[in-house]
């Protein structure tokens, strides 16, 4: 494994421990839960876009593929948190010298889940609103970046001091 996969390994799941045999079975895993899990979301979604009468609605299919974006990163970014967390490979335990780049790895963790949650919720809050205009109208309307703007303010700090609290300094015994 080259430095470039491990440093994506590393900031992108926000695994503190070496990437040895262990870790890379827990994301093989991941990976295979995730694949598993958007080939079903797939498979169903394209028989219900099938059924439905779309093919002249350019506002009905932006929003399926705005739906379908949306819904393969909320199913990359929990089945590979929830597998990751679960099998112990994002160490919520550290040494007191190690606790500042914790903390780092913490910040840059929560701004990723912050930006993929407030495309979500973006991505939501114009999907409610369709019958009022267009997708793309939606999408761009200053109201509602407004509105995301600040569900991110108020979730993102949220999240990291919540995060925060679960980290633990552990003394090592002598």
């Amino acid at each position: 494994m080259n430095r470039i996969e491990k440093k994506l390994i590393k900031h992108i799941f926000g695994i503190q421990d070496p990437i040895d045999e262990h870790a890379l079975a827990v994301l093989g895993r991941a990976s295979m839960h995730a694949v598993i899990g958007i080939f079903i979301f797939e498979l169903f979604f394209t028989a219900i876009g099938l059924m439905l009468p779309i093919h002249h609605d350019k506002n009905a299919y932006d929003a399926l593929l705005i739906i379908q974006l949306a819904s393969i990163l909320s199913i990359l970014v929990f089945t590979i948190s929830t597998t990751v967390g679960r099998l112990g490979l994002n160490n919520r335990e550290v040494t007191a010298e190690k606790y500042p780049a914790a903390l780092k790895k913490l910040r840059t963790k929560t701004i990723w889940a912050g930006a993929l949650t407030m495309v979500d919720f973006h991505v939501l809050l114009a999907l409610f609103s369709l019958q009022e205009r267009p997708i793309t109208e939606s999408l761009t309307s200053p109201r509602q970046l407004l509105q995301t703007l600040l569900f991110g303010i108020m979730f993102c700090p949220f999240m990291y001091f919540f995060e925060k609290k679960n980290l633990k300094i552990v003394h090592p015994d002598v």
